[in-house]
């Protein structure tokens, strides 16, 4: 399952991941927000420009990929 690293406050992106793991997901793709997604769809370049408007990105994308480890195994997905 892909999440856009740091898009939502970390309380709100924990309870997502336990969530979708709950669900069934067998791993988890973290995007690490770019500010030049063109290679990805309209969908995923707003929730980077959001996750980037926010700040921090890296920091909180660093989080949800701890998060989501602890869970499920992960990869990191970035330019």
């Amino acid at each position: 399952m892909f999440i856009p690293g740091g898009l939502h406050a970390a309380r709100a992106e924990r309870h997502q991941l336990a969530q979708i793991a709950r669900a069934g997901a067998d791993l988890f793709e973290i995007g690490l927000a770019h500010h030049d997604a063109s290679l990805d769809g309209p969908v995923i370049q707003a929730a980077y420009h959001r996750a980037l408007i926010r700040g921090n990105v890296l920091a909180r994308a660093l989080r949800a990929v701890e998060h989501a480890a602890d869970l499920r195994p992960t990869v990191v997905m970035t330019y």
